[in-house]
């Protein structure tokens, strides 16, 4: 006698393949592996908490959420301050902060920020994170540009 083969129906021949494909895609580096591995709670509340440190002119707790880099080159908590007043105001005195999107850019999660100055002028605001040996993260780089030239 003769085995019968078993054979599948029509419509279930292509679901091995799409198992596969999942399982491939799944191996791969997605959003949710991004998140986990950047950390957007984290992130912000670093942020949020050096915008409090400029809110209440306390430099160095601001300066405590500077990467090693940044306080190297400020090199103490009062050039820090003194810098940020001058320089940045919006992030010195926002009157509006919104948090936009994470984003890795070269593989470093860069928070994008939505401040409105002093002035009313609205400003976006790069943070550029770093994770640090301890697991913490700091802010090793804050770029600050006009948001489409508008003036609130």
């Amino acid at each position: 006698m003769i085995p019968m083969r078993f054979r599948a129906p029509r419509w279930a021949r292509p679901i091995p393949f799409l198992l596969l494909g999942v399982l491939w895609f799944s191996m791969l580096p997605g959003k949710a592996q991004n998140k986990k591995m950047t950390d957007p709670v984290a992130i912000r509340s670093v942020i949020e908490q050096q915008l409090q440190a400029f809110q209440k002119d306390d430099a160095n707790k601001a300066f405590s959420f500077a990467s090693p880099s940044i306080q190297k080159r400020f090199g103490n908590a009062q050039n820090f301050m003194s810098i940020v007043k001058e320089s940045y105001p919006a992030v010195y005195r926002p009157r509006s902060v919104i948090f936009e999107k994470l984003n890795l850019v070269g593989g470093n999660p860069t928070q994008s920020v939505l401040l409105l100055d002093p002035g009313g002028t609205l400003m976006k605001a790069t943070y550029i994170m770093e994770k640090q040996a301890n697991g913490s993260w700091l802010i090793n780089g804050c770029y600050l540009v006009t948001a489409d030239g508008q003036t609130l």
